[in-house]
């Protein structure tokens, strides 16, 4: 996660497996979002085929939780703002209040934030 107060919040996914023609991670998908991003969580979502990578859910610094599906995100260039294509919802239930500090799902339910 990158913090910018101007550029708003930055997440970059990479590809860490380290092989012999590549020296360095390769960068997968980039994700620009108009506010900083305050906490993060990745939920392994495997009831649902829907969602085969899960979703990545982020706690924002306006109090907005934005929910993504990392497999829309990685079908993206990866210079390309891939944001708009990834977002599957957003939750202002806290907006206004401060940010999201903390995220949490249950180990049971998965579907349950």
């Amino acid at each position: 996660m990158s913090f910018d107060s101007e550029k708003g919040g930055e997440l970059e996914l990479y590809d860490t497996r380290v092989s012999e023609s590549a020296e360095a991670s390769t960068r997968l998908a980039c994700l620009k979002t108009p506010t900083r991003f305050s906490s993060l969580h990745w939920v392994s979502y495997t009831s649902n085929d829907e969602f085969p990578l899960g979703l990545l859910v982020g706690g924002m610094e306006d109090g907005v939780i934005n929910i993504y599906d990392p497999a829309l995100l990685l079908q993206q260039e990866p210079q390309t703002d891939a944001a708009a294509a990834a977002l599957i919802a957003t939750v202002a239930l806290n907006q206004g209040a401060g940010p999201v500090t903390a995220l949490k799902t249950s180990p049971i339910n998965t579907h349950l934030l």
